[in-house]
């Protein structure tokens, strides 16, 4: 009598996992969860604001926060909204020697 032949598919075979001591994998958990980032210290330095009500140099009502700086041979004047977008601003183009002056005494304490 001949074998029936089975509908079913055949099972697959599983991967063999190596496995990894625990003592080693306490050893590398540091390194797997810090990212370079975190490792790294950073101190916030002070963006610091000078009250000025010229109206010259505030032509834009919204945009209390002026910035002047020199990059490279132009100099920059950029107006801001809010202390958020100044400060960041600074940090992200690196921006060291500048003049910053405000309108809203607010901003200045």
């Amino acid at each position: 009598m001949p074998k029936k032949v089975s509908t079913m598919p055949a099972k697959k075979q599983q991967k063999k996992v190596p496995t990894v001591a625990k003592a080693e994998t306490d050893t590398n958990w540091g390194k797997l969860t810090k990212s370079p980032a975190q490792s790294k210290k950073t101190t916030s330095k002070s963006c610091s604001l000078k009250y000025n009500n010229d109206a010259d140099k505030f032509p834009y009502y919204d945009f209390p926060i002026r910035l002047e700086y020199k990059d490279g041979n132009d100099k920059k004047t950029c107006w801001f909204q809010c202390y958020d977008h100044y400060h960041k601003h600074i940090t992200r183009y690196k921006v060291t020697d500048y003049v910053a002056t405000t309108n809203d005494m607010a901003l200045v304490g």
